[in-house]
């Protein structure tokens, strides 16, 4: 029976041979007390499976391995590698999260809001708001960056005040306006802070409710000086009217005294005088001078008004007011001369008639009744003058208006 070689399966026929003639391995011979006899059935005997040759592996040592002959060679164990690559903490602008995060679903592809925690900045000063609003409804808004909201506050606070005069009972409402102004800026304000509210700038308008409010103190003191300028005119033509009636009063005492006068000289030519009549004349003279006593106090308290209405006027209106009321006041001080030497002079008649009837007339006394007269008639002319300086000065101002 042949045999194979253990080494590299070669077949042997010769089984008595020790050594594989192909590869030289050594064979093991068997003797002959082992075989199987003939009568019996030989068991299947498998091929020997060839050995695997692993080659031996040799390592080529590097620089650092490489020792000096004279140091003793120290095996030391390989110690497991401790580095742990740097991680990267500093996330991607791509990954930076506004305050109200959004996440979408896989599952659905919606988008949520996903709420954090909410951190107060100061964006807008809240205290600054609160008195821009207080100061003018509405400023708080655009300084907020609400521009619309702005506005509505400003106007309708200035429309409820346009009906104060007419209904003052809106100022309810007006202050309702005023107080919901101030909560609502510094309620905005705190939202943009916390960032519930996104802030896109200043209004462009921030500065609009100051430009109003100049030209509404504008238009306020215009109309003020226009108001004043009117009560000027009219307390002016007050006082003008006042001494225009003292005039028509002295105008008609004039002729009176005129016809008094011509019958005193008629009578003082006779023999046989008339002196119950004389005497009536210059009694009814007097108590026609005290009668202006009233006319002079009316006038002099209308150029006490119009002296307090000629203040703060503007331009020339006010040098023309000021020039008039020189002129009232001259004339006034002319009325009053006027009948200070009428009363004068009636007296002095009245005393020179009383010498006459008593048979010694007094000449120095009729002497001092001329002059007193001629003095009155200077000072009524000097009103005159006065009062048509007066009148000039008041038609100025009213073409100056």
């Amino acid at each position: 029976m042949a045999k194979f070689c253990p080494e590299c399966g070669n077949p042997i026929i010769e089984t008595n041979l020790p050594f594989c003639p192909k590869c030289g391995a050594k064979l093991q011979i068997t003797s002959p007390t082992s075989q199987i006899p003939p009568n019996q059935p030989s068991a299947i005997q498998q091929p020997p499976q060839p050995s695997v040759y692993i080659p031996p592996v040799t390592t080529v040592p590097t620089e650092t391995s490489v020792q000096n002959p004279q140091q003793p060679t120290v095996h030391r164990p390989v110690q497991p590698s401790n580095h742990i690559p740097p991680v990267n903490t500093v996330p991607p602008k791509s990954s930076v999260q506004s305050p109200q995060q959004q996440t979408q679903d896989r599952t659905t592809g919606s988008i949520t809001k996903k709420s954090t925690s909410t951190v107060k900045t100061e964006i807008r000063d809240q205290y600054r708001a609160l008195f821009l609003s207080f100061f003018v409804p509405g400023w708080g808004q655009l300084y907020n960056g609400k521009t619309w909201h702005g506005l509505i506050t400003f106007g309708l606070f200035l429309i409820s005040c346009f009906f104060l005069n007419a209904y003052p009972g809106s100022f309810l409402i007006t202050l309702v306006i005023w107080l919901y102004g101030m909560y609502d800026a510094n309620d905005t304000a705190d939202k943009i802070n916390r960032g519930e509210i996104e802030f896109a700038g200043k209004s462009r308008l921030f500065w609009m409710p100051i430009v109003l409010i100049i030209l509404i103190i504008i238009s306020i003191s215009a109309f003020h000086i226009n108001q004043s300028t009117k009560s000027t005119v009219l307390s002016g033509n007050n006082v003008i009217n006042s001494e225009n009636a003292f005039i028509n009063q002295e105008t008609a005492f004039t002729a009176v005294t005129q016809s008094h006068l011509s019958t005193f000289n008629s009578e003082m030519l006779t023999t046989n005088r008339n002196y119950p009549l004389l005497y009536s004349n210059i009694q009814s003279d007097l108590t026609t001078i005290d009668s202006f006593t009233p006319y002079l106090e009316d006038i002099n308290t209308q150029i006490i008004s119009y002296a307090g209405q000629t203040t703060n006027l503007n331009g020339n209106i006010q040098q023309y007011a000021d020039q008039s009321l020189v002129d009232m006041r001259a004339e006034y001080a002319d009325l009053l001369e006027y009948q200070s030497d009428m009363k004068a002079y009636e007296l002095d008649l009245k005393t020179y008639l009383d010498s006459v009837s008593a048979g010694s007339p007094n000449a120095t006394i009729l002497q001092a009744a001329n002059e007193a007269k001629d003095k009155a008639n200077a000072a009524i002319a000097q009103a005159n003058i006065a009062g048509a300086d007066m009148n000039d000065l008041q038609q100025k101002i009213q073409q100056s208006q």
